[in-house]
């Protein structure tokens, strides 16, 4: 997993002359009923890579701020990589692998992976 996260941070500092780049600040925060338990922020720069006219594939990365509801807030690696594909007109699937480390920017430390699958149809 540590290779995984140090391999899209490094290219992920240098930008391809076919990918659109972009940059991405994404808010998440978790909860248990009402009671939020953690924040993530998280500060990517990416690219969108296109695969034909229907699909794209990105990859983005960046530093990570946990803030948890208790204990110390703590700077982390993060990173996704994904793909999307127009099925049709009005409908869009998509999968994402998503890489975030376990401590303060760690690399003998295991890192935290989820995946997301989905789909989104326009109206």
């Amino acid at each position: 997993m540590k290779s995984i996260i140090a391999t899209t941070v490094l290219i992920s500092l240098s930008a391809p002359a076919f990918a659109g780049p972009y940059v991405n600040v994404e808010s998440n925060s978790a909860f248990i009923g009402r009671n939020g338990q953690q924040t993530v922020i998280e500060t990517h720069k990416g690219f969108d890579i296109p695969l034909g006219n229907s699909a794209n594939f990105y990859l983005q990365g960046g530093p990570a701020f946990v803030l948890p509801k208790v204990g110390s807030d703590t700077a982390e690696l993060s990173a996704k990589v994904g793909v999307d594909y127009d099925v049709t007109t009005n409908l869009n699937a998509y999968g994402e692998v998503y890489v975030i480390s376990a401590n303060t920017i760690d690399f003998d430390a295991p890192a935290n992976v989820n995946v997301k699958a989905g789909v989104k149809y326009s109206f």
